[in-house]
């Protein structure tokens, strides 16, 4: 047996030494004035209490003492404070009428309204006896530099006029000494402190100010009991304080322990060893190796969908500048490149062209009338007018008429075919509680007007045909999965192709040996030009590391001018926030989805649901397979309806907001994310 040194981490919780602000409002009462003695303020013995409010700022400091389980703490404190006390008194007398000739009561108010700053000093003793809660007392030491007044006389009803035949006047106005007046205060009070992040709190409190102290009329220090301005003043405050030393402390702590003596052999320590390799899942769900990843280039044919909502700046009725206008009809049908097919146009860039959509569709489809139904955000947008029910009203209409005179004017519109509407609120809102859902709801919804034809809102917003050159790969998903050969603390994956990383993932100990996914973007696909190389490093707690390497060959397909478009896809929106219920118009676009289904050789249906970023990450993976799963079970209904054999791979899954599919930041990305896509790959 032998005694050894074993180390073991401890943390250590420190009260740290902060700084901050504190800032304060309050009320005092204010006795024994000794008012100097100026023409202006006659009378001035009179004058015995008075009140007023005053306003303080401190720089201060929160110094622990005696170690850190210790409650106590030392305060110092520089403050400047402004009081704007007040005193009056009622003269009553009688004066004689030469009309009456009788004597009349009259009384009079004086009054003497003082402006007192002052700056200096403090220190205090803090204490924490019960979890947050702090209590302290101390003292404070100011000197003032502003010491002014103003005194005036006011009639009291009954009673004569003044001398000069009025109500009111002011006698005098100036400074009251210029003798450095010291006041001394015992200051008490209570507190309880509210985190706001790991270095700053807040501290919310009430305060007490007592004076103390005398010193001759004669000396030129002026203390409290000299002092017109000797106050009692209650105060509430909010302090902030900042963190300058860190509040845990990591340190090794060694105890000695007796260990039996082992005689050691020549027997090497295992290496740390680590390995990673990539599998792709098949349809039945089996992991297959991926020795090889084929990119082809291939045409697709997209129905993108039309958003039939124009969104609005808070408190505005103007379209933002995102969006395509036109300022006259000879330069729309000069520009405007249509609203049925498009090329190589991304759904974004094609949304900000939906009131040109719109307005060419009116243009095309005589027998279609519209509604326009302004909504705001009940929120934001009260900036507007003056902030009432009837101003955002207004707003909402203006909004609507906005888009209105736009349709009329660019793309000659028959008025009468426009309907405008207006609502505070949309009739589905999205969330007022987040600045996202009030941006949402600050909109222009159209619709057809309900006709004869129940096929026009079917014209209106049905998709547009976009043909695009994109990638697809095969495996379109790779997952990454690692081995190691002991426990670790620290683990880092990477995949990168030509030198730049595609992708990381970086997990601890416990997360080290889970499998990482991998399912490669369209913007990732375009850059690949090489092979892919997946890295792998682990660490163990002796700091030993470990690193391992695997790479995938690729296999690049050019797309030939020959071939028919290899991939159809068409995008279910219009979700309403956290629903998966379909609406008619998605009804619609899976219908047309079905229809080409049994015209075409199909190899596989992709069925993908997509949720914004907004909410639980967890809740937006259950909600987009809610919405895959519902467009899956509608389009095999509409299969079997017709008796179409249906092909070998259907697959639906919930890509949630992991892989979103749109820049979030604007409203009408959070709409588009909201989404199902429907993809059918073309078989040989």
């Amino acid at each position: 047996m032998r005694d050894t040194l074993v180390q073991s981490l401890f943390t250590i919780e420190h009260r740290p030494l902060r700084a901050g602000v504190s800032a304060s409002y309050g009320w005092g009462a204010y006795w024994d004035p000794n008012f100097p003695s100026p023409p202006a303020l006659t009378g001035c013995d009179q004058y015995s209490l008075g009140h007023g409010n005053n306003f303080g700022l401190r720089f201060m400091a929160d110094v622990p003492l005696w170690g850190d389980n210790s409650g106590w703490s030392f305060d110092p404190t520089l403050f400047i404070d402004f009081s704007k006390p007040q005193f009056s008194w009622i003269q009553s007398d009688m004066s004689f009428d030469t009309g009456t000739r009788q004597l009349v009561p009259f009384s009079i108010r004086h009054e003497v309204s003082a402006t007192v700053g002052k700056a200096g000093i403090g220190a205090a003793m803090d204490y924490m006896p019960l979890g947050m809660w702090h209590v302290k007392a101390g003292l404070d030491l100011g000197i003032m530099f502003e010491q002014t007044y103003e005194t005036s006389l006011h009639r009291v009803e009954p009673g004569a006029l003044l001398l000069d035949g009025t109500r009111d006047t002011t006698t005098g106005s100036g400074s009251l000494s210029k003798r450095l007046s010291m006041l001394p205060a015992l200051v008490f009070g209570t507190s309880y402190e509210v985190p706001l992040s790991k270095k700053i709190q807040a501290l919310p409190g009430i305060e007490a100010s007592l004076p103390f102290g005398s010193i001759p009329q004669n000396s030129i220090w002026r203390w409290g009991g000299e002092s017109f301005w000797r106050a009692f003043e209650w105060n509430v405050n909010l302090s902030v304080l900042f963190d300058l030393t860190p509040r845990k402390e990591t340190v090794p702590v060694y105890v000695k322990q007796e260990v039996p003596v082992v005689i050691p052999r020549a027997i090497p320590e295992p290496a740390l060893s680590a390995s990673i390799h990539a599998v792709a899942i098949t349809a039945n769900g089996e992991q297959s190796p991926v020795v090889r990843m084929t990119v082809e280039e291939v045409r697709t044919r997209n129905a993108d969908p039309v958003l039939n909502y124009i969104f609005f700046d808070s408190g505005s009725a103007k379209f933002p500048s995102r969006y395509v206008t036109y300022a006259s009809p000879d330069e729309a049908k000069r520009r405007f490149e249509g609203s049925s097919e498009r090329h190589d146009i991304k759904l974004m860039n094609l949304y900000r062209e939906t009131l040109n959509i719109l307005g060419d569709r009116l243009r095309k489809n005589l027998g279609i009338s519209i509604v326009l139904h302004g909504c705001t955000d009940n929120t934001d947008d009260r900036s507007f007018g003056n902030g009432s029910d009837k101003s955002l009203l207004a707003l909402a209409r203006s909004r609507a008429e906005t888009m209105r005179d736009y349709l009329i004017n660019v793309w000659q519109i028959d008025p009468k075919r426009i309907k405008v509407e207006a609502s505070m609120v949309p009739e589905k809102p999205s969330p007022f509680s987040t600045p996202e859902g009030r941006a949402e709801n600050r909109r222009v919804e159209f619709r057809a007007e309900p006709s004869r034809n129940p096929q026009n809102d079917e014209l209106l917003s049905q998709p547009i045909v976009v043909t695009n050159i994109e990638h697809l790969a095969t495996p379109d998903r790779i997952d990454l999965i690692p081995t190691v050969s002991a426990p670790i603390v620290r683990s880092y994956a990477s995949i990168s192709a030509g030198g730049v990383e595609l992708q990381t993932f970086a997990g601890s100990g416990s997360s080290a040996k889970e499998e990482k996914v991998w399912a490669p973007t369209e913007e990732t696909l375009n850059k690949l030009r090489d092979s892919l190389n997946i890295d792998y490093d682990v660490w163990d707690s002796a700091g030993n590391h470990a690193h391992a390497r695997s790479s995938i060959p690729l296999n690049i397909i050019h797309v030939t001018s020959d071939r028919p478009e290899r991939v159809e896809r068409f995008s279910l929106i219009l979700f309403g926030f956290d629903e998966s219920r379909l609406d008619r118009r998605n009804d619609y676009a899976i219908r047309n989805a079905a229809e080409m289904i049994p015209e075409i050789p199909v190899k596989r249906i992709l069925i993908q649901g997509y949720t914004d970023e907004t909410g639980d990450p967890i809740h937006n993976d259950e909600l987009s397979q809610e919405r895959a799963a519902e467009v899956q079970k509608r389009l095999l209904e509409l299969l079997a309806k017709s008796e179409t054999p249906l092909p070998k791979e259907v697959h639906s899954e919930g890509r949630g907001s992991h892989d979103l599919l749109y820049d979030n930041r604007l409203p009408e990305g959070r709409f588009f994310s909201r989404t199902v896509n429907i993809t059918i790959e073309r078989g040989p």
